[in-house]
């Protein structure tokens, strides 16, 4: 006598739960106390620390210098940092605490992909390579362990794009549709107010419904009209938010210069997926980046040719989009893509067992098995160099005697150049901002005194963002610069116009 069914799917069900619960401790257990120097996530905490306190949102010590605008805005969107908030308000700027905003965003996107996006006709042991796969990725993991937006931003985009296929392909009574209109239009400015980038869903919804309906639906101008009605509220609250024209290119050249740097770069950064294998062969990786590519490529088309969703057109607007992105911010902006990514690469594997399965039933579970374990392996010898953390450099002693000596020897009104403005912002509640040597104008001395800098802090052994050519500058015109400050990592001088 055959089981149910439902029996069936639920005991399949159980792995899949019982992956992403051994994913999720895997995660939390290995969160570090400290943070990279990277400057997104102070900007998020003085967002979610003037939320608390009721000061202007836009109103941080980071001061905007339109030479290092590569640095980022003004302002970030607002969603991530309300979502911060409450968590500084109990336990104040305690790094731990606040990345597990990031932790339980990727537990709750792997339950959803796991639920609603991956598809049921994939047999179970591709949905747990798919699981592992995802969860495991090391971007991923390392992301997590950080106080970015990214994670919450891809969860936002991947519920609002089943919310689309859903939108555009159920009939509803009228009260239906608006309510359910507008909170798919919610969750698109969601995204949107996450990542500036999240604009990319609006195009989408109208390709969607365009492809399937042949026309742009009632549904659909309601999800966008409320979309833009908050986005619109978000500008004219905060209109220092995620403007990045400062960033780009003033003339033809520059943008076709622009689009050609912007695809090598992110081309890179997809065939760099495939150095999560353990062969350090330059030949080896080119030949699995291909086949993983080639198997993507299939997986894609199979999907578009079974019918249109949501998934292919994000995918494809979204790296559109990216080639047009003044800032680049590496694997940070791939991240979004590559649940889908390895969706279409195991749609690409199975489309190939089906194929198999005509001639033997047993090659293409020896091969998903295989499969498997090769991922397991490649991600066991990534992972044994990432565990246990290493101590960030924030939480260096040398780190920590700058910010000592900053909070009690300078004061509010002190404007400090620093490598990471944002971060000393943050941490010692002055004024910070980021100087490009040589300065643009050609006169490195005079921008200094055009941004009011009274003092200024060289990382010692550092060879990028401007510090050799700052720490020459001093040397060269020491009349203006007087020694205050120095242990093994910085130097601190004051400056005298």
């Amino acid at each position: 006598m055959k089981k149910p069914v439902g029996v069936v799917l639920r005991k399949q069900d159980f792995i899949y739960y019982l992956l992403i619960t051994w994913i999720s401790f895997f995660y939390l257990i290995n969160m570090s106390n400290g943070h990279d120097w990277g400057g997104d996530f102070s900007m998020y905490i003085m967002h979610a620390k003037n939320i608390v306190s009721g000061t202007p949102y836009a109103q941080t010590n980071y001061v905007y210098n339109v030479d290092t605008s590569f640095y980022g805005p003004k302002a970030y969107p607002p969603i991530f940092p309300l979502l911060l908030a409450p968590f500084v308000a109990i336990w104040g700027v305690n790094l731990k605490v606040l990345k597990l905003i990031g932790v339980i965003s990727f537990i709750l996107l792997l339950l959803y992909l796991s639920e609603r996006v991956v598809p049921r006709y994939f047999s179970p042991i591709l949905k747990v390579i798919f699981i592992i796969t995802l969860g495991l990725y090391p971007p991923f993991f390392a992301q997590a362990d950080s106080i970015m937006s990214d994670i919450p931003f891809i969860l936002f985009c991947v519920i609002s794009l089943r919310r689309m296929n859903d939108q555009t392909s159920i009939l509803s009574s009228d009260k239906t549709k608006w309510l359910q209109s507008c909170l798919t239009g919610i969750l698109i400015y969601l995204a949107y107010g996450t990542r500036t980038l999240g604009i990319c869903l609006i195009p989408v919804l109208l390709l969607l419904d365009w492809k399937k309906n042949k026309k742009i639906s009632l549904a659909t101008i309601i999800t966008i009209g409320s979309a833009f009605a908050l986005i619109m509220l978000q500008f004219l609250l905060i209109p220092e938010t995620g403007n990045y024209a400062d960033q780009l290119p003033k003339s033809l050249l520059g943008i076709i210069s622009m689009l050609a740097a912007s695809f090598l770069h992110y081309f890179g950064m997809y065939a760099s997926i495939s150095t999560i294998i353990p062969f350090h062969s330059y030949i080896i990786q080119t030949i699995v980046f291909l086949v993983v590519l080639e198997l993507v490529i299939v997986g894609l088309f199979v999907r578009l040719k079974q019918t249109v969703t949501s998934y292919e057109l994000f995918f494809l607007v979204y790296n559109v989009a990216l080639l047009f992105w003044p800032s680049y911010q590496g694997m940070r902006f791939i991240l979004p893509m590559i649940p889908f990514y390895f969706l279409f690469f195991l749609e690409g594997v199975q489309f190939l067992f089906d194929r198999v399965k005509k001639y033997s039933l047993w090659v293409p579970r020896i091969l998903s098995l295989s499969l498997l374990l090769f991922i397991l392996f490649s991600y066991h010898s990534i992972f044994v160099s990432l565990i246990p953390r290493t101590v960030s450099d924030i939480e260096r002693q040398e780190t920590q005697e700058l910010f000592h000596f900053v909070q009690n020897e300078t004061t509010s009104k002190d404007v400090i150049a620093f490598f990471k403005p944002r971060v000393l912002a943050l941490f010692t509640d002055r004024k910070s901002v980021a100087l490009a040597v040589p300065a643009p104008n050609g006169d490195a001395l005079q921008r200094i005194k055009d941004l009011n800098v009274s003092t200024l802090i060289v990382r010692l052994n550092y060879s990028y963002e401007s510090q050799p050519e700052l720490i020459q500058l001093i040397q060269e015109s020491p009349e203006y610069f007087e020694l205050i400050f120095e242990n093994d990592d910085f130097r601190v001088y004051t400056f005298a116009d």
